[in-house]
């Protein structure tokens, strides 16, 4: 079997399951620290648990091969359901930022 992971890949983390259509936007969303210390467990598009670790160089840290066990086709089918598509902060900031600004303003202006 191939150690090559399979996109998307479905990452648990913080409470919330992310599919990364690719590894750049895993790498522009993933810290790290936060892979060193563990704290994101992962599968492939096929149900196989993935392993994340850092590699250099620094422009390609992070490194995603696929593990020789997986979840059972009941599991996975759960966790797809899961998971929230991969949204860039950029455009998650574009959308509420003007929201947030109007509303903070308006706080402001009661006080």
């Amino acid at each position: 079997m191939s150690d090559e992971a399979s996109f998307p890949v479905f990452a648990l983390g913080r409470g919330e399951v992310t599919e990364f259509p690719s590894l750049t936007t895993m790498q522009g969303y993933m810290e790290a620290v936060q892979v060193e210390s563990d704290e994101y467990d992962a599968w492939d598009a096929c149900g196989y648990a993935v392993r994340l670790t850092i590699a250099t160089p620094k422009a390609a840290w992070l490194r995603v091969s696929r593990a020789d066990t997986g979840l059972s086709k009941q599991l996975f089918a759960e966790l797809k359901g899961e998971s929230k598509p991969y949204r860039e902060k950029e455009l998650l900031l574009r959308r509420f930022a003007p929201r947030f600004i109007w509303e903070m303003s308006r706080a402001f202006a009661e006080d």
